[in-house]
């Protein structure tokens, strides 16, 4: 962009605007992208297809079993230190 408006001084013609900069650099198509100013829009990309949902929804579908598997088995766990502090409890409360 900063070539093609020295270009432009260079050889006498005015200042080229933002608009043509961008037409000049993007192309004819172009639009405001939040964050990236005035510039070409990227092609569309068709919603997810198929195969993909499916993939991303078996996986979500494990991550939930995952899940489910680890808060039981956390659950277990809390269980079998509570078991062990009150074994400690009895047997420390003994010797004295």
């Amino acid at each position: 962009m900063v070539q093609l408006q020295e270009q432009a001084d260079n050889e006498g013609y005015e200042p080229l605007s933002d608009e043509q900069l961008s037409e000049a650099v993007c192309g004819k198509k172009f639009d405001y992208l939040s964050g990236l100013g005035v510039c070409k829009l990227p092609p569309r990309l068709q919603a997810t297809s198929n195969e993909n949902a499916s993939a991303l929804y078996n996986e979500l579908e494990s991550t939930k079993t995952k899940l489910q598997t680890t808060q039981t088995e956390l659950q277990e766990t809390k269980t079998k230190l509570q078991n062990t502090k009150n074994t400690l409890s009895d047997l420390s409360s003994r010797l004295n």
